[in-house]
């Protein structure tokens, strides 16, 4: 009788054990009571709004139904038939797993071969927007101007047949994410709780958290339980903006899922000059028009962070931010960038000189006089070519 008290007693405990175990093992946004709805507007602000209250103070901002009433033809004519018909002999980036996993190499395949096996396969697609498409997507109106147009990084599309779900990370660019089809919800987190984000489990080589998005485990990542986060919903024709820095973690509804987003350096100035008197309502650009910008962007933006407060910056902060380059170096430079010579350079000008040239003295140790005499060769020389130094200037605290 004895071991029959201890038998039911120890099946009790393992059903208890097992019980609170599934009890941890809840998904990101379900692992604590600490989220809320994140709050939305109905309408596309203009760049200034945009700039003044979202980019500037790096705040998220969820914009519902936006693309309904504009000039946005991915939008309704996207379907996987037409896809096929008119690009399905490109070739296309494919995922392996619908769950992120960052250690399965991506597989190439043509569009079409990836629209036939999707819908029952775990894959989804991840493409940059390819040259052949770029006069069907709109670029959204608050990035025509004000210096948004210049630092426009990439273009992505993202297909998928639902219950896709990505690791949790942040991004070192802004983002605007925009769904065409299905529905996406996106948990945000704001960069201030680094600390304990970071505190468990994170890869800084890929800025990511190795966290089971669908089952986390507070014993592994304790410090999880005390963060904060804001919940977006995003549907059809809606858009989320999520600054640099931010942590978020994405999950796909179960049904076909197409979304855009576009990448773009974070900007440190608006240039109003660029926008007129009552902003640019109409008249939206594609990507054919609006072309991507060079990756040395993000050099400049993450140059440029270190005076985001200041009006304007003396000769001798920048001169002491360029010590990479020989002295004759910095001073020619910092010669033309100073371009009217007062000693102090605007943001104007910060966001004027050529950041190729910049690039080039700091990665490859071309000095400034070879770029003026061998203007031709080094035009051709692009940052990826030394990619390797490239990555780690991008990680050093400059």
């Amino acid at each position: 009788m004895a071991g029959l008290k201890l038998h039911n007693l120890m099946s009790l405990l393992l059903i208890l054990f097992a019980f609170s175990s599934a009890e941890e093992l809840l998904p990101l946004g379900k692992h604590s009571e600490n989220g809320q709805q994140m709050e939305y507007i109905s309408y596309i602000p203009s760049t200034t709004e945009f700039y003044n209250d979202f980019v500037k103070p790096e705040l998220p901002l969820l914009m519902k139904n936006v693309l309904t009433d504009i000039n946005f033809p991915m939008l309704n004519i996207w379907t996987d038939e037409y896809l096929g018909e008119k690009y399905g002999n490109l070739k296309v980036r494919v995922e392996q797993s619908k769950k992120e996993n960052r250690s399965l190499k991506p597989k190439h395949d043509n569009l079409k071969t990836f629209l036939d096996a999707y819908a029952t396969n775990d894959i989804y697609m991840v493409q940059s927007v390819l040259n052949e498409m770029k006069d069907e997507v709109t670029v959204p109106l608050l990035l025509n101007c004000g210096g948004f147009q210049k630092v426009l990084q990439d273009s992505v599309l993202w297909l998928s047949n639902g219950n896709t779900r990505s690791v949790l990370h942040f991004d070192d660019m802004d983002n605007i994410n925009c769904v065409l089809d299905g529905q996406k919800v996106v948990l945000l987190f704001n960069k201030a709780q680094k600390q304990l984000i970071e505190a468990n489990g994170f890869m800084q080589e890929g800025s990511f958290s190795k966290v089971d998005v669908d089952a986390v485990n507070l014993k592994k990542f304790p410090k999880l339980q005390q963060v904060n986060w804001s919940t977006a919903v995003l549907d059809k024709g809606d858009c989320l903006y999520i600054p640099h820095g931010w942590y978020h973690q994405f999950r796909s509804s179960d049904a076909r899922n197409l979304g855009i987003n576009y990448w773009f350096s974070h900007l440190w100035w608006l240039n109003k000059s660029n926008c007129d008197s009552t902003e640019i309502k109409s008249g939206s650009l594609t990507l054919e028009q609006l072309a991507v910008q060079s990756n040395n962007e993000q050099v400049r933006s993450k140059l440029l962070s270190k005076w985001a407060n200041k009006e304007t910056v003396s000769n001798k902060e920048f001169f002491s931010e360029i010590s990479k380059f020989d002295e004759e170096s910095r001073i020619q430079f910092l010669n033309i960038i100073d371009s009217n010579h007062d000693g102090r350079l605007s943001w104007n000008e910060l966001y004027s000189f050529d950041i190729g040239d910049y690039v080039l003295q700091t990665l490859s140790g071309t000095s400034f006089k070879q770029l003026q005499t061998c203007e031709g060769q080094y035009q051709s020389h692009s940052y990826e070519a030394n990619h390797e130094k490239y990555l780690r200037y991008m990680q050093d605290d400059m």
